[in-house]
């Protein structure tokens, strides 16, 4: 169908006030007769009505027809969505690698503060927000490991109608602390966002980058923005994920440190670490109602710190940077001075056990019969004598060692289960059966 134009406004404008006189036209075609003279004499002011009809006319005609999704929501405001977030995404990598990189130039690398940021919420609500349960936030540097803790929970007041059992359902699942009525913690959201913002050290509404796990961005953004208000205040929030933080700082370690040009192959490694939660049943560092009921994997402040030792277990030797117990690791962690106490040890019951297993050996030597004049191994119960070649000790599956004689048991098939090599082994023809 053609676009309207201001002429086939200006004509259903005649035809209207033609037919209020009570004259009657057969068609658009009939009136476009009349109407046309009219038109050529009007000026561009008695013609602007009709042309901003036409504009606006052709607007929203192009928005009815346009593409929608399954949900009637239109592809071009999904498409611009993507785009945006695409753009932000971009952004906030090269704000990473840029703080990074920046610290390596200037050889402050294992100075480099970082803030890891998790919150527990009670249940999602229809606008996009969260209700907050939980805040817990470390600062973190190689050398320094975990520095500072900021913990706090948090009581939101009464629930929407109806989002009690949701609430419930998904405190019970995962962080257990008890829902509105009943909730936890300061109830001053102003009062909480006082410390945070002291903590987090901000000056001249800048915040510092915040980093966080990827499955938790969108709620930890959510409630980081009600609790600073920060749509108010004009504060930018800026929570990144911890793996892509986690993959440029390897990156740039291993290239400043060691001179390698690789960290891990992907950023799927780090999230790959980050996932399996090694330190996650570690005790006493969680906050205390966590610790008292023996929940410490869901806790806020519990996470935070453990992401803080992923990354010292990753990162630190390559700094050459002695771990400490408590702030690098765990308080029962090993360090390296006693790793290398223990390899003494180890280095020094290894050599006993050698001793131990060549003395075992010649008395199992003497005990099967080893002829060492004629090379040959002398079994009568189920064994053969077979006359010795150039092989050294070859490890066997069965009863005792294949020695430098030539022991073989008798198997069925040749050489079937023992690293024996085909062209020592004796024709099947050659074997006698048992009596």
């Amino acid at each position: 169908m053609p676009k309207k134009n201001a002429f086939f406004y200006f004509i259903i404008d005649y035809k209207q006030r033609e037919e209020s006189k009570g004259r009657r036209f057969r068609g658009l075609q009939d009136v476009s007769r009349f109407a046309g003279p009219i038109w050529k004499d009007m000026d561009e002011q008695q013609r602007a009505p009709y042309v901003a009809k036409a504009k606006q006319g052709n607007e929203k005609e192009k928005k009815n027809h346009e593409r929608l999704n399954c949900h009637g929501v239109p592809l071009s405001k999904i498409v611009a969505e993507e785009r945006a977030e695409q753009t932000k995404t971009a952004r906030i990598r090269s704000s990473v690698e840029k703080m990074i990189r920046n610290a390596a130039e200037n050889n402050t690398l294992e100075k480099l503060e970082f803030y890891f940021v998790s919150c527990c919420y009670f249940c999602p609500l229809s606008d996009g927000r969260f209700v907050p349960a939980e805040i817990g936030a470390v600062r973190y540097s190689l050398e320094g490991g975990v520095m500072a803790k900021f913990h706090t929970l948090i009581n939101p007041g009464p629930l929407p109608l109806g989002k009690s059992l949701e609430a419930k359902q998904h405190s019970d699942n995962f962080h257990q602390l008890p829902i509105p009525p009943d909730a936890l913690g300061e109830a001053n959201f102003d009062h909480i966002a006082n410390k945070l913002l002291t903590f987090l050290q901000h000056s001249d509404k800048k915040m510092p980058l915040l980093f966080t796990d990827r499955n938790d961005i969108q709620h930890v953004e959510s409630i980081l923005t009600d609790i600073l208000n920060a749509e108010a205040t004009g504060l930018e929030i800026v929570v990144c994920p911890l793996a892509e933080m986690f993959f440029l700082l390897k990156k740039i370690v291993l290239h400043y440190s060691l001179s390698l040009p690789e960290g891990f192959p992907s950023e799927s490694v780090p999230q790959m670490l980050i996932d399996r939660d090694m330190y996650a049943y570690t005790e006493n560092i969680g906050c205390e109602f966590h610790e008292e009921i023996g929940n410490g994997v869901y806790c806020a402040q519990s996470r935070c710190v453990r992401w803080a030792y992923t990354i010292s277990d990753s990162c630190c030797l390559d700094m050459h940077i002695d771990m400490q117990p408590g702030v690098h690791m765990p308080l029962n962690g090993v360090t390296l001075g006693e790793v290398a106490s223990l390899k003494l040890i180890s280095d020094s019951s290894m050599a006993s056990s050698k001793q131990s297993a060549s003395e075992k050996k010649s008395a199992s030597d003497m005990s099967y019969g080893w002829d060492r004049e004629r090379h040959t191994y002398q079994d009568t119960s189920d064994s053969i004598a077979v006359e010795r070649f150039e092989y050294d000790n070859i490890p066997a599956a069965g009863r005792g060692y294949i020695l430098p004689q030539g022991f073989i048991p008798q198997v069925r098939g040749m050489g079937r289960g023992r690293r024996i090599q085909y062209d020592n082994t004796p024709p099947l023809s050659s074997l006698q059966p048992r009596k």
